[in-house]
């Protein structure tokens, strides 16, 4: 199997939660999805189902115990953000847009007005 490279992904600032719409990942199963910031602080939080939406997984951010209040921010620098099997703790493929990865390069932007939602579509 190749070498899989991460996705570089831009996400409104201070989302309220990401989604990952088209995902390949079986909504049946209950996931943890690991953010490791630039100076390697590790957060990692279970996102279980079922989830509200069909083709879209919602990871809650405000309010969530386990992702720090004002963590993503357009002064936070990059996260990796990757999904693991809950049972071995091993990372998972899935897909953004038709890219195959195993992890997603987040940078988060401040919008003036509309915000956009924090979905991580591809392109």
């Amino acid at each position: 199997m190749p070498c899989l490279e991460c996705v570089t992904y831009s996400l409104p600032s201070c989302p309220e939660f990401i989604s990952m719409k088209w995902s390949g990942l079986d909504e049946s199963l209950d996931y943890l999805i690991e953010f490791t910031d630039k100076f390697d602080n590790v957060y990692t939080t279970l996102i279980e189902q079922p989830y509200p939406t069909v083709g879209l997984i919602h990871i809650p951010i405000l309010g969530n115990a386990d992702i720090p209040e004002g963590l993503f921010t357009q002064h936070s620098g990059m996260f990796k953000m990757r999904v693991l099997n809950t049972q071995y703790l091993t990372p998972l493929n899935f897909y953004v847009g038709v890219v195959l990865t195993q992890c997603v390069l987040l940078s988060f932007q401040h919008y003036e007005g509309v915000v956009p939602p924090a979905t991580i579509i591809g392109d």
